[in-house]
């Protein structure tokens, strides 16, 4: 998870600083070549490349989360479910839901932040260079704080669901199945039903001398 996020705020910070420099160099003022704008255009093709992984990459950690979950939950004996990190399936589903939400939120946040410096740059071109540069370059600041202030909260909502998730994976994992307890409980009843007949058998033993010899002594006395 960790090396996700480090690739998508990698590839946020060159995405955007490609853009700003893409938008100075494309004023009509700036007499800069083609070949100019090339180191910008190339570090906005692998910011971009690796925001896509890194948020493909985070979406994809939190399905594997997911495989088996709800098997391991179901053949597992939980006796306590507060000492589990989770309560059970519904909080997982909740922690889920925070996940996306925060997800979508990242993603809003990059083409925000992309979409505002484009527009900001398109809207501004025929305003005189220095006024473009003390323009884009407060408006892509601004916008930039707030895609970290929205962005960055997304981002630890990200995080937290994840470990929550997958703690409590590990805690189901260290519980004994529910199969194994079921047989337990089969073999202790077993036991103390064989147990029971055995003492009615003796029981049986013991009363059959008593009436062979009563049986003795009314013979005797007849006789």
């Amino acid at each position: 998870m960790k090396r996700y996020i480090f690739l998508l705020s990698i590839g946020a910070v060159l995405c955007i600083g490609a853009q700003v420099t893409l938008s100075v160099q494309v004023h009509s003022e700036n007499n800069n070549a083609l070949i100019d704008a090339l180191p910008a255009i190339i570090s906005l093709m692998i910011g971009g490349a690796m925001t896509v992984s890194g948020l493909l990459g985070l979406a994809e950690n939190h399905q594997l989360l997911w495989i088996g979950l709800t098997k391991l939950v179901k053949a597992k004996h939980i006796e306590v479910p507060n000492e589990l990190s989770l309560s059970g399936l519904t909080e997982a589903y909740q922690k889920t839901n925070d996940f996306w939400k925060a997800y979508r939120r990242i993603c809003f946040t990059i083409c925000m932040i992309l979409g505002g410096i484009l527009g900001i740059s398109t809207q501004m071109l025929s305003t005189p260079f220095m006024n473009y540069l003390i323009f884009l370059g407060g408006a892509s600041t601004s916008t930039v704080l707030f895609g970290l202030w929205f962005g960055g909260a997304a981002l630890s909502k990200v995080r937290a669901t994840h470990i929550a998730i997958s703690s409590f994976t590990q805690d189901l994992q260290k519980l004994p199945n529910a199969s194994e307890i079921r047989s337990k409980k089969k073999i202790s009843n077993n036991r103390g039903y064989v147990t029971w007949t055995n003492r009615e058998k003796s029981g049986n033993i013991r009363r059959t001398p008593k009436k062979r010899s009563n049986n003795q002594v009314i013979a005797a006395l007849r006789s």
